[in-house]
């Protein structure tokens, strides 16, 4: 998990439960890079061990995230229920069960 907050979260990902679905949790202050700098993406593929081609981003915020992604060479899925962002340039989900079919045919699931 990557956020632009400037001071670790970990607290807040644990009070939703959701610590256990994230091998990492990265704040942007922590490396002193914010999205949509690829500098932080490259941390997170560091951190994670693989290539940046070789990770898909999931992101909320077309500019910060699916622009970032991109640029850092990362596979970018907009996650969208609100249809935000009709014009973006590359996969978009409304619903995050999605992502498992999306994670299988890339060969991530």
């Amino acid at each position: 998990m990557v956020s632009n907050r400037t001071r670790p979260y970990i607290e807040l990902v644990d009070s939703l439960g959701l610590t256990a679905y994230f091998d990492f949790i990265l704040s942007a202050g922590e490396v002193n890079s914010w999205k949509p700098d690829p500098e932080i993406f490259h941390h997170a593929v560091e951190r994670a061990g693989i290539r940046p081609e070789a990770a898909i981003y999931v992101g909320d915020n077309y500019f910060a995230d699916i622009v970032g992604a991109r640029g850092a060479g990362l596979v970018p899925v907009l996650y969208d229920p609100e249809d935000v962002f009709p014009d973006a340039d590359c996969v978009v989900i409304d619903a995050l069960p999605h992502l498992d079919g999306l994670l299988s045919r890339n060969g991530q699931g």
